[in-house]
């Protein structure tokens, strides 16, 4: 047997990837990039079922056309919690606004992804997960690498929302 060596997924994706999340087998990608081949659409996060990658249903946008960033990943049973810097999500044949964080939830029966806001979200992108429970305990805890606030869902404590890397809030929530 020869030595361990990195292999490539497919044939990769095109801009930088942030965050990894392997749930129920499949690996999840975050980042910055929209295709992987002729897999196009993928706009900041993908699945990689074994063989390529593929679309969350429209996955994430920004209405000014500003480059996508998906920096985090959770997931809870059939959900998939997406945070980074984006304030759309696809919404049937649409687009609705977030506030850079959303739900994607697979939908056993009719077999599709799909998205939906998480409260209000945040005015300012989210930079990582610190740290995530589960939805039984209805808590996500955020910390932003940059200065934030979130948009009529809590108050920020102007101290605290003008010190980078400290921003830490909770959405308690179905």
């Amino acid at each position: 047997q020869g030595a361990p060596e990195w292999q490539s997924l497919g044939s990769g994706l095109n801009g930088p990837v942030h965050t990894l999340l392997v749930h129920k087998g499949v690996l999840y990608a975050g980042g910055a990039f929209t295709a992987s081949g002729s897999a196009t659409g993928l706009n900041g996060i993908a699945a990689w079922n074994g063989s390529t990658w593929s679309a969350l249903e429209g996955g994430v946008s920004n209405a000014d056309s500003s480059a996508v960033i998906v920096r985090a990943l959770a997931a809870f049973e059939d959900e998939i919690f997406v945070a980074g810097r984006f304030n759309q999500i696809a919404f049937g044949h649409g687009l609705i606004s977030v506030g850079q964080i959303a739900r994607v939830t697979w939908n056993h029966a009719e077999r599709f992804w799909r998205w939906s806001p998480l409260g209000y979200g945040a005015s300012y992108p989210i930079g990582q997960w610190d740290e995530f429970l589960p939805p039984w305990a209805t808590t996500i805890l955020i910390r932003s690498f940059a200065s934030a606030t979130l948009s009529s869902a809590a108050t920020v404590p102007s101290s605290v929302a003008a010190t980078p890397a400290v921003v830490c809030v909770a959405w308690r929530g179905a």
